[in-house]
């Protein structure tokens, strides 16, 4: 199921954490740093999974 949510939305998925990740940047210095750590993890767990998704989350 996630695999075809995946390869069928893959650029709205982007477009969605692009704007998610983008918005986080206004949000106080103390909570940037998890958000990387987070981002990186996330980035981490896609990529286990083969996603085209966490390929473009390195290009941000």
């Amino acid at each position: 199921m996630h695999r075809t949510f995946f390869s069928t939305s893959t650029t709205e998925a982007v477009s969605v954490l692009k704007v998610f990740f983008s918005s986080l940047q206004y949000l106080p210095t103390n909570f940037k740093s998890p958000v990387a750590s987070l981002k990186t993890r996330l980035t981490i767990a896609l990529l286990s999974h083969g996603s085209p998704v966490a390929k473009s989350l390195y290009i941000m």
